[in-house]
């Protein structure tokens, strides 16, 4: 169903991506394997603290909630429009199609090549078949 309607679905579902990436960090810090799992929680903490106390310090309530929910909202944007291109076009494999997983890197994403300024736009993850062969590598 969500395969038929992606094309109208794709930037509103964009929009709520920020707020999901929130959530999946907050609830990871329940995973008991993870190695530092303190100090993610305490910078994660942190992190909130600091921005909300410096937006709703600054900014009348209405246009501070207003802020967040626009902030937000464009971060999913903007994270959408970094991943996206490099994964347009590309095959979807499915059950018996699955090759190992090289080959399901390399065929699935694609590299952007667009000079320096897209290397700083993109932050790196232009380079998609790299990230997805080597995903912690800095």
């Amino acid at each position: 169903l969500i395969g038929r309607w992606q094309a109208f679905l794709f930037f509103p579902l964009l929009t709520l991506e920020g707020f999901n990436l929130h959530v999946s960090s907050v609830r990871s810090l329940a995973n008991r394997s993870l190695t530092h799992r303190a100090l993610d929680g305490v910078l994660l903490f942190a992190h909130f603290a600091v921005y909300l106390t410096a937006l709703f310090w600054l900014l009348p309530l209405g246009m501070a909630i207003a802020f967040l929910a626009v902030h937000q909202c464009l971060f999913g944007v903007y994270l959408g429009s970094l991943f996206a291109p490099n994964h347009k076009g590309m095959p979807i494999l499915k059950g018996a199609d699955r090759p190992d997983f090289l080959r399901r890197q390399v065929l699935t994403s694609r590299n952007v090549r667009g000079g320096r300024l897209t290397d700083i736009a993109l932050g790196g993850l232009n380079h998609q078949i790299e990230h997805h062969l080597f995903p912690s590598m800095p």
